[in-house]
């Protein structure tokens, strides 16, 4: 993982990640996608675009609420590199995850995507499995893998 650089910039037939950022972080208590976590301060939003574009996604679209809105659209424009493919979507009101998909649907387009949560980090592999199927399959559709060895089984116990 890491953060953005100049060479994550978006690229005609790669997929458009949509990112949610509109959540009111209520149990957090603050905006969790402007935290500070990378090795270098980077925030959690900062390392899945970067993340993103290693994969193999072409655009990010940012979906934005009005309470945490503004300091990540600030943030976007004063620390991602200008070759960053983004768009900015607003959702007024907090409706859910399916109210924020669709108000991105101008922007996406009839491209293939996938959605993420901005205050989560995925990382490269995740969001790989996801770009190179979107970006290879003629149909869309959600992807899970099923592993079963004792070690990653006692991982999570």
């Amino acid at each position: 993982m890491g953060g953005l650089t100049a060479g994550s910039d978006g690229g005609p037939g790669r997929p458009v990640l949509v990112m949610l950022a509109a959540g009111m972080a209520k149990r957090y208590g603050g905006c969790k996608p402007l935290a500070p976590v990378g090795l270098h301060g980077e925030a959690v939003i900062d390392l899945n675009a970067g993340d993103a574009g290693r994969a193999g996604f072409g655009e990010i679209v940012l979906v934005l609420g009005p309470l945490s809105g503004p300091a990540i659209s600030y943030h976007v424009r004063r620390c991602w590199p200008e070759s960053v493919a983004v768009s900015l979507a607003r959702q007024v009101f907090p409706l859910g995850t399916a109210h924020a998909v669709l108000g991105t649907r101008q922007l996406v387009g009839d491209r293939p995507f996938a959605v993420i949560n901005a205050d989560d980090i995925y990382g490269v592999p995740a969001l790989g499995l996801l770009a190179e199927h979107l970006a290879s399959a003629s149909d869309h559709a959600l992807r899970s893998e099923e592993h079963t060895s004792e070690l990653q089984s006692r991982q999570y116990l």
